[in-house]
């Protein structure tokens, strides 16, 4: 079109168009023609994309009501019977008044809807509805909507671990006292400060087994796995890898994968993994280096990545726990047996305030609930320290529970702590914290020897401990 109208106006003598004063110019008329055209094109183009516009809007509005519609369905299905949510992907569909699932997808008309249900934990799922439609004009054409669901009638019983009983033990192989011990799904990981091998894996699904054991260089001396379960860390006394990290993406045959040598020639202690795959872990305190270290795990089969450390002069540090932008230490020291980290900078975590308790001795171990800490020390006397400001740790209450506290674990909801304590009356202890202020006594268990470390089974509700004895050294409590 272009060319041709070049051509035209080439042909012209434009000295002798002489301008009618009744009319246009045929100059005048070509290009108004041509100024019409542009207009209307970009008019229309706008058109389109109105259009498209305003049929995307339709057809989300559409959308997101059947999605929505889709999870108001899946918590009708709940209410029933919480049983009834079994993972999967489903249509949906109505049984006279009730939805059920049917299929793997429902049509509405152009739109087809899909809710897919998965495991969180024993009490939760997550459900997500996705509805879809055809598009011509945009390949945004779908809206997908999450909730998370909870068995929120299950029958909760306020009394009990009040009369904790062994179930069962189980004897490791060759000798050697069980030392720490953490769970997660269907096993267990214990550790031994001596004897071969001296890390094993229990399957704890019915019948106790081993499932794996293994022999790792120098004791270990505490054991953590990550929140996802995709692996594991062990603090040892290795001068060359204090830091031992296990693969878990074969849970009943766990792999070392690799190690952290830090500075210096320092027993590992207590190790802490966060959502977010760092591992704090911290040491004994022998002249020269750091006793608070982050490092960072990627990959398991890759070694940890150095993030940050701290020089620590108050004394040797047991164990960590981390909440937040905060880490907690129990120590050694006289003057401050619990140390707050601010580690919201991991690269320079630095101490930030303290906590003295009454006395000079050791506190070996540390937990945490909703912004209490629980301090288990060698004078036979568990704390609970208010850190609702963590920059001031203030005393709740105390309770003396008749030996030395080994290892602490809470439950889910906050409302009991198991303790592992050492060789006295009463080795298992459980204790109500539903009210940190009021710490009382709730079920013991005689064991006849020292309790080094436990952990609660939430979905079993069993306790596992780490035994010192030689011939049983792995426990598995019920509550009769």
């Amino acid at each position: 079109m272009r060319i041709k109208v070049l051509k035209i106006l080439k042909g012209l003598n434009l000295k002798k168009v002489r301008r009618n004063k009744k009319g246009f110019s045929l100059v005048e008329v070509i290009l108004s023609i041509s100024l019409f055209g542009i207009v209307s094109l970009g008019l229309a183009s706008g058109l389109v994309v109105s259009i498209q516009n305003s049929e995307l809007s339709s057809y989300r509005t559409g959308a997101i009501f059947l999605a929505e519609e889709g999870l108001e369905a899946i918590r009708s299905i709940r209410d029933i019977d919480y049983s009834n949510l079994t993972d999967g992907s489903y249509g949906l569909s109505l049984a006279g008044s009730n939805w059920v699932t049917s299929g793997s997808s429902d049509l509405n008309g152009e739109y087809v809807r899909s809710v897919d249900i998965s495991t969180v934990d024993s009490e939760t799922k997550l459900v997500t509805s996705t509805v879809t439609w055809p598009s011509f004009f945009s390949a945004n054409n779908s809206v997908v909507i999450s909730s998370y669901f909870t068995n929120w009638l299950r029958t909760v019983i306020l009394d009990y671990w009040t009369n904790p009983t062994l179930a069962d033990s189980f004897n490791l192989l060759n000798n050697g006292g069980g030392t720490k011990i953490t769970y997660i799904n269907d096993y267990s990981y214990i550790i031994r400060n001596g004897g071969s091998p001296n890390f094993l894996t229990i399957d704890v699904d019915g019948a106790l087994s081993v499932t794996n054991s293994q022999t790792i260089t120098s004791a270990p001396i505490n054991i953590a796995v990550s929140p996802n379960g995709n692996f594991g860390a062990i603090a040892s006394s290795s001068n060359s890898s204090e830091l031992q990290i296990f693969n878990l993406s074969s849970p009943s045959n766990p792999t070392m994968s690799s190690t952290y040598n830090a500075s210096s020639n320092h027993d590992a202690n207590g190790v802490f993994i966060d959502s977010s795959n760092y591992v704090y872990f911290v040491r004994s305190s022998a002249g020269g280096g750091d006793e608070f270290f982050i490092v960072q795990v990627n990959n398991p089969n890759i070694a940890p990545t150095f993030i940050g450390s701290d020089n620590y002069s108050g004394g040797t540090m047991y164990e960590v726990v981390v909440s937040g932008n905060y880490a907690y230490v129990s120590t050694s020291s006289n003057s401050e047996e619990l140390v707050v980290y601010d580690v919201s900078d991991k690269a320079n975590p630095n101490e930030v305030a303290s906590y003295d308790k009454p006395g000079n001795s050791n506190c070996l171990t540390v937990a945490y609930y909703s912004n209490t800490v629980y301090l288990g020390c060698e004078d036979e006397i568990i704390y609970s320290i208010d850190v609702t400001n963590p920059l001031s740790p203030t005393f709740l209450d105390s309770l003396d529970v008749d030996d030395d506290v080994n290892d602490i674990d809470i439950n889910p909801t906050g409302t009991i702590a198991f303790l592992a304590l050492d060789s006295g009356p009463r080795e298992f202890t459980t204790i109500n914290i539903s009210d940190p202020s009021d710490l009382t006594i709730r079920g013991e268990l005689n064991l006849s020897s020292t309790a080094s470390g436990v952990v609660y089974d939430y979905d079993r509700d069993k306790s596992y401990v780490a035994f010192s004895s030689n011939s049983a050294e792995f426990l598995r409590i019920n509550e009769q």
